[in-house]
């Protein structure tokens, strides 16, 4: 096994609406090469990150010389991964993150990743805009065409020429073959780095507020964290569920604007927000919860009103809004642990 890096010049993706969400968190970019599609019975041989670096990428790249060498190639990402909050992927929500998470388990390596956010831009392109309409298919090379980005690839291979020149790598060692490997996989996360501004076309906070987003407690500490998962109008309430890792003790809170329940064995969490209704719309008192848990709420919003967080009404959902009060209660629960 053997890790090559490389820092790519160019900046990282950046935006206002970026940093309200993963502003100071660890984030990569991750994109896998197997010997398959199917986990069961193949195996990872090549796994790419892109980390923000400043001004630059830094791009690590785990090659298994043989697919006998999966288990270190998994230590060595773990190692790789640790305290990363989010992962930027491209399909990885169907393939890249599964296809590990069952390698780790194949192998009996204990992974300390999961749970953690998954920023999609597959799934951001599909679902969220209209790209699907206009381009015969979203493949990462459709796209990255679309983006003006096409010319920024070098390597002249794709996924089933990769696993071919794998196997005959694996047999003959010729390191021609595993520059070409190396190559195919290098375009593909430094590609998905570039990708990312497709972003700026779309409503990340709408995204996020569908897909997902991570929460941790301020200052920034190796303290627990909290991937929210789901949110979801339910019964006079806004209810929160989502994964949670690094508890010491059960939280469980039964206040007049909240109840929550963080399980540390189970790491997960739930957390229940009441909803008023009036005219169509449906509203929080922010009186009603902990000072500190609201003051993530943007004071200029349209959605504000004295105390009161118009959170649904009539056919429009205040996404931003929504996602930083989810955001703020859920660090204030975390850092009360």
């Amino acid at each position: 096994m053997e890790i090559i890096r490389e820092t790519l010049w160019e900046s990282p993706y950046n935006t206002r609406a970026f940093r309200e969400y993963y502003g100071g968190l660890n984030w990569a970019v991750l994109d896998i090469e197997s010997t398959g599609l199917d986990p069961k019975y193949t195996k990872c041989i090549l796994v790419g990150v892109v980390f923000p670096g400043e001004n630059c990428l830094e791009a690590v790249q785990i090659l298994a010389n043989s697919r006998q060498e999966e288990p270190e190639l998994l230590e060595a990402l773990n190692g790789l991964l640790e305290g990363v909050d989010m992962l930027v992927t491209y399909n990885g929500r169907k393939f890249d993150i599964p296809y590990l998470q069952y390698r780790f388990e194949k192998q009996r390596v204990p992974q300390t990743i999961w749970p953690c956010s998954n920023l999609d831009i597959y799934r951001a392109a599909n679902k969220y805009s209209l790209l699907r309409q206009v381009l015969p298919n979203l493949r990462q090379p459709t796209v990255e065409a679309y983006m003006g980005l096409r010319t920024d690839r070098t390597d002249q291979i794709d996924g089933g020429e990769s696993v071919r020149l794998y196997e005959e790598f694996e047999t003959y060692g010729n390191a021609e073959d595993r520059e070409k490997i190396l190559l195919h996989n290098r375009d593909d996360i430094a590609q998905l780095s570039r990708l990312m501004a497709l972003l700026d076309k779309l409503d990340l906070h709408r995204i996020l507020h569908h897909e997902g987003f991570p929460v941790v407690p301020k200052p920034l500490a190796s303290g627990p964290k909290a991937y929210v998962q789901k949110i979801t109008p339910d019964h006079g309430g806004l209810r929160i569920e989502g994964a949670c890792r690094g508890l010491v003790r059960d939280y469980y809170a039964f206040e007049t604007g909240y109840e929550g329940a963080f399980k540390a064995r189970q790491g997960t969490f739930t957390l229940f927000l009441p909803m008023e209704t009036l005219e169509g719309a449906h509203y929080v008192d922010l009186s009603q919860l902990p000072e500190a848990a609201v003051k993530e709420v943007p004071e200029k919003s349209p959605a504000l009103a004295g105390n009161y967080l118009i959170l649904y009404e009539k056919e429009q959902i205040h996404y931003r809004e929504i996602n930083a009060l989810v955001r703020g209660m859920v660090r204030w629960v975390l850092e009360q642990q």
